[in-house]
This record gives structure tokens, C-alpha cells and sequence, in this order.
């Protein structure tokens, strides 16, 4: 995949794990999923959701969302991942983290979507429409204002990732107390959920390219590789090394 808009906004992937994963997102991810379930189980939770997705399920996890999963499977677990930045949210509403009853002709646009190797046009313009199909049959929920802070400085946060908090308040026209109020609403600060934001790119990117630790740690915004690599242990618990194999199983 080259380094373009698409590139960067947009990821389509099937992700295999040898019978079980864990995942800690508690610090928000930066970009909306839609996935399907292959093979295995997979259990979601949030401080107010619990979805358990199985064989056959489509799935939604919303940009923003602080979650922790755990996956499983008899002798693997795997799911195709739709990866987007932007979603069309209704004013004053948001769709939650939820399991949608999607049917076969969705399904299969999904089956194809993860097949394509370049992401142009042509390919987030059929991501668009299937979620413009997709969003009648799912839930919303009622915005907190204080989400809106989080979810306007998360996004400016994965754009900006060197910018400081009283520049991150200026964008959101907070307060950098009011900032950190919003925040410590969802149980975290600025700096951590930057980190976090951080950490879910690098993911990413371990995953699907092969950019050295030193290429990934200046692309999401670390000043050396070895404080990136501090972090990455901190938040998800394993080495580059390991994420790479596990995502290879």
C-alpha cells in the first residue's frame, strides 16, 4: 500500500491468532472499524457495553472507542477488519460499539472489500455506501458533551501527534483544564490517550508494512525509537517483535 490519504484514513485486513488474543484499546483508537467475524469468538468490553461476536457477526467498533477484547478460537481466531477515519455520525448522536444484523449481500461486499490490495476511489467509495446500508439497521446513542471534547481532540491528537495539550484545548475551544476535565470523564488524561492513539497507528503499521522500528517510531510522532519502544510494551504488553509474529500466525 503506498503512502497516500488512503493509506493512512483507510485499512482493509483479515487479522489470524493462534487460538487466543488479548487486546487493551482502554486509551480510545483513533480510527471506526466494521468488521466480520470468521472463525472463533470474540468478547468487547466497555465501561457501559459487553458485545460477544461469533462465526458469522458483523461488527462496529466507533472511532474513539476505550475498549478491552479478548479472542478465541479452538485452534485459531480471525476477523476481517474494515478500518476507517471518518464516519458520518448523526448530529447530537453516535453509533456505539454494537453487533449489526447485517445480511448475505453485505456480508459478501465485506468478503470482497478485504480483498483489495490498493485502496482507491473506487474502493472507499463501495466502504461508504455499504455503511449508508448498514446504518439503518444499527443503534445510536445520545452524545455526552463531554465525548465531543475527547473526540475532537483524539482526532487532532492523530493528526498532531507532537502537539501539546494547551494547543490540542486551543483547537477544541476549551480550557486546558477543561480539557483535562473531559478526559478524567473517561478515565485517562490527554497525554495518555495521545499515547494510546499513538500506539493503535503503530499497531497498525507493525502489521501491514514492513517500515524498520525507527521509520514507524518518527511516523506516529515518538522522539526516539526506544521511547516508542517503552511505550508499546507499557500499553499493549508486547515487544514490535511479538505483534509481528502473532499478526504472521
Amino acid at each position: 500500500m503506498n503512502d497516500s490519504i488512503f493509506s493512512k484514513a483507510f485499512s482493509f485486513n483479515t487479522f489470524t491468532y493462534a487460538r487466543e488474543h488479548k487486546n487493551d484499546a482502554r486509551n480510545g483508537i483513533m480510527c471506526s472499524y466494521l468488521a466480520y467475524m470468521l472463525r472463533g469468538e470474540g468478547l468487547l468490553e466497555t465501561d457501559s457495553r459487553r458485545i460477544r461476536v461469533r462465526a458469522g457477526d458483523t461488527f462496529f467498533i466507533p472511532r474513539g472507542c476505550r475498549y478491552r477484547s479478548l479472542w478465541r478460537g479452538e485452534d485459531e481466531v480471525s476477523w476481517i477488519s474494515l478500518m476507517f477515519e471518518f464516519y458520518p455520525n448523526p448530529r447530537g448522536t453516535q453509533y456505539p460499539l454494537q453487533i449489526i444484523p447485517a445480511g448475505s449481500d453485505a456480508v459478501n461486499e465485506i468478503m470482497s472489500l478485504v480483498k483489495i490490495k490498493e485502496i482507491d476511489c473506487d474502493a472507499v467509495g463501495r466502504l461508504y455506501r455499504l455503511i449508508g446500508q448498514l446504518q439503518p439497521l444499527m443503534e445510536t446513542e445520545n452524545v455526552d458533551p463531554r465525548s465531543v471534547i475527547v473526540e475532537t481532540a483524539s482526532r487532532y491528537m492523530s493528526e498532531n501527534p507532537r502537539a501539546a495539550a494547551a494547543e490540542t484545548a486551543k483547537f477544541c475551544n476549551v480550557s486546558e483544564s477543561g480539557l483535562y476535565a473531559a478526559f478524567r470523564s473517561i478515565g485517562t488524561t490527554p497525554i495518555k490517550a495521545r499515547q494510546g492513539l499513538q500506539i493503535d497507528r503503530a499497531v497498525q503499521l507493525l502489521i501491514t508494512t514492513d517500515l524498520t522500528i525507527d521509520d514507524i517510531a518518527e511516523r506516529v510522532g515518538f522522539g526516539s525509537a526506544a521511547y516508542f519502544l517503552k511505550i508499546l510494551k507499557r500499553v499493549t504488553g508486547k515487544t514490535s517483535r511479538e505483534i509481528r509474529e502473532e499478526s504472521q500466525l
